[in-house]
């Protein structure tokens, strides 16, 4: 998924996340999701949907990228930037001027990303919650397990127009 798609993908998984929460009437349930929180995930990592900025998710989930010359610059320009962060000299400063320069003129465009799903983390778990939130219509039947010991929650996204 090209990065444009990606972005697109994160403003419907953002909109279906508040959707959802919003869907419940009941209070306990209402309760129970202020405390959980939606992620996008794929195979390989997960990176929160409050985190989808490029930069973030080289920090956080180096697999939610396609392996590429793009990626791979950006992941240690990110890495250089956290490091350079740490330290006070002159040089450093300088440096890290360089390297945020950088990162805010990057093409992000020639970044791809993996596949994601909308799920959600519970803080704690009540299964017998998690149940009665699986028969949301939200709730993509096909990719959570809806037996009563499964507490993998996967959400529909709609597709783009």
């Amino acid at each position: 998924m090209d990065h444009d798609s990606f972005m697109a993908y994160g403003e419907r998984c953002r909109k279906v996340w508040c959707e959802f929460q919003d869907s419940f009437h009941d209070s306990r349930l209402k309760t129970y999701l202020k405390h959980a929180h939606a992620v996008l995930s794929c195979a390989s990592g997960q990176i929160p949907l409050d985190g989808l900025d490029a930069c973030s998710i080289a920090m956080s989930s180096l697999g939610s990228f396609i392996p590429s010359r793009a990626s791979k610059n950006l992941i240690e320009h990110v890495r250089l930037l956290e490091s350079l962060k740490k330290e006070t000299e002159a040089t450093a400063k300088t440096e890290r001027g360089r390297v945020e320069k950088w990162l805010r003129k990057v093409n992000r465009r020639k970044l791809e990303f993996e596949e994601h799903r909308l799920e959600i983390r519970f803080a704690s778990l009540k299964m017998d919650l998690i149940q009665e939130i699986k028969r949301s219509p939200f709730v993509d039947s096909d990719l959570t397990g809806m037996g009563p010991a499964s507490i993998r929650i996967v959400l529909r996204i709609p597709i783009a127009p």
